[in-house]
């Protein structure tokens, strides 16, 4: 503990290398001489520091104790603590400013003090001045209403509010303790500039987010690892522009959540789709063939059984084929659920150009509009329109099927499947998406449902229109599509 007298010393001859060192410094910079009792001196100030705490520097040099005192918390106690090897990265201090023996109010100036063990009896101090940042800090923490600073405070998300700079004016314990920032090197976050967090500097795309959002560009929501000494953590950010009553950017609003345990669980159970999935397929190659030989059997059975009796072989193919339906159908089902992990740049021009052929008879019309590129599972893709255009040939009975693109508030591309068969009644609309829903006899009800559902896992939707014509509509959204 200090147990000294501290005074100042004589300023000391030192190498013009060490004094350019010194003057360099940004900041004002102190250097203290401790001795073995512990004893505190004023070594050296650079101009810097002149400039700032000169005049009472110099009013206190028969007092320097009283000066030091002027600072809260005790510097006196830390620059002990460096000198006996104790590591004080950051630390705000404030001095409360008044002249000796003036009876006028206490000015307070906020700094953040690091502390640099220089040589053994050597300990140099250098502040840099917040007091604008903590201004702005506590006219933020005036201008909410109690509701919100009760809810910041005790929030499990962590909260920051940043000015236009990109300097941290508000940030609440759980954003500290989320960000790791819990030890005592490093209990400052206010203050310091978003954009020079490692977090952050490490990622550009964030980065890039973050700073749209000081320009009052919408909302941003971006995934985050942080290593940990417990191990990575996964973060969800998300993030909002601040605006004053005109209407101008004052900064913007960050939200963190921590959603480890979520991403972890989600790893598990895409795991065992995988494997369930894989299962399905196995049993599925395994079935089929099983499948083919009944089939092949009860041709065998109706070519060679009298004629009042070739009706139940009649039944049994037709009920193979059934059941053939079926598991190609529950397949497709189990698969369409799946997340959509291999993406690629798929041209729907050429894809629905070749659905075409493959799947509309010569005897209907088809014609399409010029289609964009999309990033996208083209195998689930292929899927969607396949459907969509058996559903037509099938249910509708159409002259023609015709495919448009249009552009949807800049938000999205629309693609459009048309035909002028039969239409779809008023009263069945809503259901034609349901599970199992289906208006032909020994239909599975599955097909409609499975395209849905390959939407869903894109992150698409999917519509219908029946007006003169039946129309469904695929919303693509912008960041899926790259348009040609």
């Amino acid at each position: 503990m200090y147990t000294g007298v501290t005074s100042m010393l004589p300023i000391q001859e030192v190498s013009i290398q060490e004094e350019n060192l010194f003057e360099l410094l940004p900041n004002p910079a102190f250097l203290f001489r401790v001795n073995d009792q512990n004893q505190i001196f004023l070594y050296r100030v650079n101009k810097i520091g002149m400039g700032v705490f000169g005049a009472e520097i110099i009013e206190y040099k028969d007092d320097f104790p009283a000066f030091l005192n002027q600072f809260s918390p005790n510097i006196l106690i830390d620059i002990i603590k460096i000198r006996n090897g104790k590591e004080i990265i950051s630390k705000i201090i404030v001095w409360n400013k008044g002249s000796k023996g003036s009876t006028k109010s206490q000015t307070n100036y906020y700094f953040i003090a690091d502390y640099v063990k220089v040589t053994d009896n050597m300990v140099m101090m250098s502040v840099k001045d917040i007091t604008e940042i903590i201004e702005q800090q506590n006219a933020v923490r005036e201008s909410l209403d109690l509701n919100f600073g009760l809810h910041a405070e005790f929030s499990p998300l962590g909260i920051m509010i940043l000015d236009t700079e990109g300097q941290i004016i508000f940030a609440n314990p759980t954003s500290t303790k989320l960000l790791g920032w819990i030890d005592e090197k490093t209990t400052l976050v206010e203050g310091k500039n978003i954009f020079n967090l490692s977090i952050i500097k490490n990622k550009q795309e964030t980065a890039s987010g973050i700073e749209k959002l000081l320009k009052g560009q919408p909302l941003v929501e971006d995934e985050l690892r942080i290593e940990s000494e417990t191990g990575v953590k996964v973060m969800k950010l998300y993030g909002s522009p601040r605006f004053t009553a005109n209407d101008k950017v004052e900064g913007a609003i960050l939200t963190w959540a921590e959603v480890t345990d979520l991403v972890e669980a989600q790893l598990i159970l895409q795991d065992q789709k995988n494997e369930l999935s894989e299962l399905a397929s196995v049993m599925r190659h395994d079935l089929m063939n099983y499948l083919h030989n009944i089939m092949g059997y009860a041709e065998i059975l109706e070519m060679k059984t009298q004629d009042d009796h070739r009706e139940f072989s009649k039944k049994i193919r037709r009920n193979a084929v059934h059941i053939q339906e079926l598991l190609t159908r529950s397949y497709e089902l189990a698969e369409a659920g799946k997340i959509i992990e291999k993406k690629e740049s798929v041209e729907l021009d050429k894809v629905i150009e070749e659905i075409g052929k493959m799947t509309i008879p010569e005897t209907i019309t088809f014609s399409k509009d010029t289609l964009p590129t999309v990033s996208c599972d083209k195998e689930k893709v292929t899927q969607i329109f396949q459907n969509l255009f058996k559903n037509a040939v099938i249910h509708g009975n159409p002259s023609f099927i015709q495919i448009g693109c249009s552009k949807e508030n800049n938000e999205e591309d629309r693609i459009s499947v048309s035909n002028d068969g039969n239409l779809i009644p008023e009263e069945i609309q809503e259901k034609v998406f349901e599970r199992g829903f289906t208006t032909s006899k020994g239909g599975s009800g599955l097909g409609l449902y499975i395209t849905k559902k390959l939407c869903i896992a894109h992150h698409w939707k999917i519509s219908l229109e029946v007006t003169d014509v039946t129309t469904f509509h695929v919303h693509i959204p912008k960041h899926s599509a790259e348009i040609n």
